[in-house]
């Protein structure tokens, strides 16, 4: 039986990861550390935890590893905690907050030997491996379009300076690094280009361009009244169309003279699970065995980890950019 600690009790934890978690029965809930010790007491007793650590030795001495979903200021310094005391290490995103926290984190799980996985829950949804089934990992995928869009942020949070910052980093964020781990391969060239629909509202269109010839377009927005998420993929032979998690298009394309014309539809759907969070249907109850299952064969997700620093190359250029050309618009949101 697997002993895991729980770092960081907010919504992410108590409405996706803990129910994912409890419907694993080879993990068993040895400790649970928050800075809100009325919150703790109160899981702990709806749950009947038993250990509320109060020290991070007391989390430390109790469990074989850690799942941090706390604010994002304290993921690397628990990356680095943990590695130090050889416990692996689930990290909610964003797990850092730059390149050189990314490469900081590199340094201590070689170091250290450190297993971790990151909470990018996207690629181990049903529709995801679908995907990766239908399209052969994207080996003949020469374009894929990712749009991203949601009701928030009106607001900066965490220790992000402006919405558009708050937003890649919080939330489009998983778009990012779903198209950079679908292309698997290093970028040679970003375009950008934002449209301010108000004040607070905006859509942000990401052109990446990478060195297996392949192109990648995310269309990043606040100006929904809801979350909506849809990747389009296209290949000499097909378009693949996928909306919101349940509902994928394959249209099958034939070549004629002068022409290309749909030939075949097909339809798959996916049942969304009673929960309204939707843990399993995005992928979190399948990231979670994917982590144990790291933990029992000690391999880390190599191409999670090199792809990261993409999808901070992505963001990181972006945020200068956009000061760049747009800095008073910026902060006056």
């Amino acid at each position: 039986m697997l002993k895991l600690g729980l770092l960081g009790l907010g919504n992410q934890m108590q409405e996706n990861l803990l129910p994912a978690i409890l419907e694993n029965g080879n993990i068993e809930i040895s400790a649970i550390k928050s800075r809100d010790l009325t919150k703790a007491q109160g899981i702990a007793k709806k749950y009947n935890f038993k250990n509320i650590a109060k020290t991070d030795d007391e989390l430390f001495s109790s469990i074989d590893a850690l799942i941090v979903s706390a604010t994002p200021n304290v993921h690397l310094e628990y990356i680095e905690k943990s590695s130090k005391n050889n416990k692996a290490i689930f990290v909610e995103k964003p797990p850092f907050y730059s390149l050189k926290q990314y490469e900081k984190m590199v340094n201590l799980i070689e170091k250290y030997q450190t297993i971790i996985s990151f909470g990018f829950n996207f690629k181990y949804s049903d529709f995801y491996k679908l995907l990766l089934q239908k399209t052969n990992d994207f080996d003949q995928t020469n374009f894929i379009k990712i749009k991203s869009y949601a009701a928030k942020p009106n607001s900066p949070f965490w220790d992000c300076k402006n919405i558009i910052d708050s937003s890649l980093l919080a939330i489009h964020i998983h778009a990012i690094e779903l198209l950079c781990y679908s292309i698997n391969s290093t970028i040679v060239d970003i375009k950008k280009e934002l449209c301010w629909i108000n004040d607070t509202k905006f859509v942000l269109t990401i052109l990446v361009k990478f060195q297996n010839q392949k192109i990648g377009l995310l269309e990043l927005s606040n100006a929904s009244n809801k979350f909506e998420f849809s990747i389009e993929c296209i290949n000499d032979k097909e378009i693949i169309r996928c909306e919101d998690f349940n509902k994928i298009e394959f249209i099958k394309t034939v070549a004629n003279k002068n022409l290309t014309k749909v030939a075949k539809k097909s339809y798959v759907s996916y049942d969304v699970p009673f929960l309204n969070s939707g843990f399993g249907r995005t992928g979190y109850k399948n990231e979670i065995e994917d982590f144990i299952n790291r933990i029992e064969t000690k391999q880390n997700n190599l191409r999670e980890i090199k792809n990261l620093k993409n999808v901070y190359k992505i963001i990181e250029e972006t945020i200068k950019w956009l000061n760049v050309n747009y800095l008073e618009r910026l902060y006056i949101c």
